[in-house]
Order: C-alpha cells, then sequence, then structure tokens
C-alpha cells in the first residue's frame, strides 16, 4: 500500500477519517461521503461496475485529487458507524463484504461483485447471493456499526457468529452455515434457524450493531405507533 498517504480516525461513533494527501496523490469514496476538504483540491467523478448495483453500492465513485500542494480531506460514513481501515496486503490483495458496506479506498483498488452461487449459503448466510468484491493495492475503508472486532483465524479455525454481524473477510476465508441449534433454540433463542461459520485462514471482521438492527432498535414500541396513528 502507499506508505506516503496518511490518515487519522477522529470520533468514538460516526467517526471523521482524515486523509493527507501529497501533490499528485488521489483518494476515492462513494457518494455522499464528503464533509470537508482543502480548497485546491480536484473534486471527480467515475463510473465503475454495474455489478456493484447488486450489492447495494453506487455506481459511481468520487476521486479527490491533490494537484500541486498538500491536500486535506475529511470524509464520514453515510450511516451511524465506525470506519473500518484494511490494509489489502494483510489479506492477500482481496476481501470479500457486505453490501453497504465500502466507504472509501486508497491506492489502486478494484470494486466489484462477488457471486455465491450455493442457494442455502446465500439464504441464510447473511451475506446475499451478491457481495462485494474489493481486490488491489491498498487500503480500504470499510464502516460497521456498534463495536468491531477483527480476527485472523489461523488455517482451519472456524468462528460462529450471528448472520447479521459480518462485515466482511479475506477472500481465503470459507463461509458456510449451520442449524442454530435445536427447535427450542431455533424457535426461542433469537437467533433464527442459521449461524454463520467462518473457516481460516484469514482476517474476519465483525460488527455488534449492524445498522439494520440499530434501525430496529430506534423503532417505537406498538402502543406508540398505535397512538401516533390514532
Amino acid at each position: 500500500s502507499d506508505q506516503t498517504v496518511k490518515y487519522t480516525l477522529t470520533g468514538a461513533n460516526c467517526q471523521i477519517l482524515s486523509i493527507k494527501l501529497n501533490p499528485g496523490e488521489v483518494a476515492f469514496s462513494e457518494p455522499g461521503t464528503m464533509m470537508a476538504m482543502s480548497n485546491d483540491i480536484d473534486m471527480g467523478v467515475s463510473c465503475g461496475s454495474c455489478s456493484r448495483l447488486c450489492v447495494g453500492e453506487s455506481l459511481c465513485t468520487l476521486s479527490y485529487t491533490s494537484p500541486v500542494s498538500e491536500g486535506f480531506l475529511a470524509l464520514t460514513p453515510n450511516v451511524p458507524a465506525k470506519v473500518v481501515p484494511v490494509d489489502l496486503a494483510t489479506c492477500g490483495g482481496a476481501i470479500v463484504a457486505k453490501g453497504g458496506a465500502y466507504m472509501a479506498h486508497l491506492g489502486k483498488v478494484t470494486l466489484t461483485a462477488d457471486c455465491d452461487c450455493n442457494c442455502c449459503k446465500a439464504c441464510c448466510g447473511g451475506m446475499g447471493f451478491t457481495r462485494q468484491s474489493i481486490k488491489g493495492v491498498g487500503t480500504v475503508f470499510l464502516t460497521g456499526g456498534g463495536t468491531i472486532v477483527m480476527k485472523t483465524l489461523q488455517d482451519g479455525e472456524k468462528i460462529v457468529v450471528d448472520t447479521n454481524s459480518i462485515v466482511g473477510f479475506a477472500s481465503s476465508v470459507k463461509l458456510s452455515i449451520r442449524k442454530a441449534g435445536g427447535c427450542c433454540t431455533i424457535c426461542c433463542g433469537g437467533e433464527g434457524f442459521f449461524n454463520s461459520v467462518l473457516e481460516g485462514p484469514g482476517l474476519v471482521i465483525l460488527e455488534s450493531m449492524n445498522f439494520e438492527k440499530y434501525k430496529e432498535a430506534l423503532k417505537p414500541p406498538l402502543e406508540l405507533e398505535k397512538t401516533d396513528v390514532a
């Protein structure tokens, strides 16, 4: 990855990603994330792979170039979330991420879609039929809610996780599913029918509060909804 580009994260949640760009350097982000930048930074837009529309991402990517002097760029997630920096060199140059997790990147990175043709995993594994495929050399910035856990699994090591807690994993990691338990556990345990199983080697990234779960937690009780309607 490009070690001349420096970045910092500010805040405990809904973080700000601050990037220092040397002359000629470029940063990329999804639309809507720019909070502030130096006056002389040039902003552009490019269209990527149409497959990204299938994973809930924008077709367009913004670029920020500092033409002649050192520049400053501040980015923020489009939803309440933490910023998760991942050096692709630590993941064998490729990661798989859930739809909506991409925020920005530095370096030569390709953003496309990855298809999982296993119906059982696609329907019950938490990642869907299409996931983001992020490959290249550089640093990618993902977003995740709540507390972020980054764990490197050893070869053959397995971890069982909630299907809604996966942000992404190295392309070397295998995803599978298993039953959450017996009938009583499935019906009353709150985990549904299946849990996801991630098998190493490679990095896995988990979140404690994904955005869908966060929105559910903010919904008013049914009684209050009825009162509002009345």
